[in-house]
């Protein structure tokens, strides 16, 4: 009897520790992919090239590197550019700055924020100005945005203070970009009241808050009932199985406990045990998981119409 004891006891061990619940915070996972008529309704931010220039094979490496560019082929954009920057003579300081910047806006395009300030540290935007280098403030843009994507904060924080230096309005909507994606809705109230951008952020978070669900709600109903807490999230079909496998579990212990086979009560309601948490637990990722969905589908379109992705904050291109 003793090691049915131990037995039963290591059961319920086992299940207690895989039981604890998970974390239910909403994690927005909000982004927007560039289409070929972003770049046709912005301007180029540099000059046409002279006839002159197009003769060059620079020239020519350049303009192939533009055409696939704005088609978004950007794999084959980047190897024009890069023959283009082999090609330059090293005194047409001007046009080599483009093509340095032709690099680094591509890869941001591709959403390779790595190789983006790569290629922006080995190049001599690092040292540009707003007097030499027409697209600076879409230069700072693509590279505060990149630098805070990879965890760069110290970086980050220095170019936004250099952004802030030259337009506080774009500074606070890059701040406002990152708390909507980042899930922080409080700050983005508070940023959305120094812009004016506050009616369309307070209405997303509006219709926000009436459309996600109560995570603890989800839980405490499925710890009520098995399945209501589902019901709730709108999976009637997990509701179904959850509340059906729990009465399963429950009416064959009560059938071992009449049997007085106890030790086989004691498992299944162990096991009953387990599953009962893990539906509560479910219950909750599952509010969770709705959530996420309408945040993300509401603050993409506010974001989108609002231009508060960095990409869509972009004046110019290449």
């Amino acid at each position: 009897m003793r090691i049915h004891h131990n037995f039963l006891f290591l059961i319920l061990l086992v299940v207690l520790t895989g039981c604890s619940l998970s974390n239910t915070e909403t994690e927005p996972t909000i982004s927007y992919k560039p289409v070929e008529n972003d770049l046709k309704r912005r301007p180029s931010a540099f000059e046409p090239l002279t006839v002159e220039e197009r003769e060059t094979s620079w020239g020519v490496e350049l303009l192939v590197g533009q055409r696939f560019a704005r088609s978004l082929d950007l794999y084959r954009a980047i190897t024009a550019f890069k023959r283009a920057q082999f090609l330059i003579p090293p005194e047409n300081e001007a046009r080599r700055l483009q093509i340095e910047y032709s690099i680094v806006e591509s890869y941001f395009l591709a959403g390779r924020c790595s190789e983006t300030l790569q290629a922006f540290e080995d190049s001599s935007l690092n040292t540009a100005t707003p007097e030499n280098f027409p697209p600076f403030r879409d230069l700072l843009i693509m590279v505060h945005a990149c630098y805070d994507n990879m965890g760069e904060y110290d970086k980050s924080e220095k170019v936004l203070k250099i952004i802030e230096s030259g337009d506080s309005k774009l500074a606070n909507d890059i701040q406002l970009s990152i708390a909507i994606r980042e899930g922080n809705i409080s700050s983005a109230k508070a940023l959305a009241d120094h812009d004016n951008r506050r009616e369309p952020v307070i209405d997303f978070v509006n219709q926000y808050d009436s459309e996600s669900k109560s995570p603890r709600k989800a839980q405490l109903l499925n710890a009520v009932l098995p399945g209501a807490g589902y019901y709730y999230t709108g999976q009637s079909w997990t509701a179904i199985t959850s509340f059906i496998i729990n009465a399963l579990f429950i009416v064959a212990a009560v059938a071992f406990f009449r049997r007085r086979y106890y030790a086989a009560a004691l498992i299944i309601l162990c096991l009953e045990f387990g599953w009962y948490i893990g539906g509560i637990n479910g219950a909750g990722l599952a509010a969770k998981e709705w959530n996420e969905h309408v945040y993300n589908n509401l603050g993409n379109g506010m974001m989108t119409r609002n231009d508060l992705y960095p990409f869509l904050m972009l004046e110019t291109t290449f």
